[in-house]
């Protein structure tokens, strides 16, 4: 079927894995270590999964202060993170939590690590 203009190609599309050298990997696991590397690719997520990781926990407002940031650009990369499995978050009465997930970032560390 030949491709419209303005339209995009999937390259993906109908296909679920791809198989070298006898190992497997799922295209959806591609898709999530490329937004966990997009979540990490930015001077100031890397600040605030730091500032989890040392702190253990805290509120948008703790995470302000200690990056000394305004409300918006926090609440969004904390949602970058977030979604990327980076980092979790836990209500506590009126205020939101957030942690790192240390699991998953070692998850990542020994990804990169058998890549580099």
């Amino acid at each position: 079927m030949p491709i419209k203009k303005g339209q995009k190609k999937n390259h993906t599309k109908g296909i679920g894995s791809v198989t070298a050298q006898g190992v497997t990997i799922e295209y959806s696991n591609i898709s999530k270590l490329t937004a966990i590397a997009r979540a990490l690719d930015n001077g100031v997520r890397q600040k605030i999964f730091a500032f989890l990781e040392e702190k253990g926990t805290a509120n948008v407002g703790e995470i302000m202060e200690a990056l000394s940031m305004e409300e918006p650009p926090v609440s969004q990369h904390l949602r970058i993170l977030r979604l990327a499995g980076l980092v979790k978050v836990s209500p506590i009465g009126k205020h939101r939590y957030y942690y790192a997930d240390g699991v998953r970032f070692k998850q990542v560390k020994s990804a990169i690590e058998a890549v580099g």
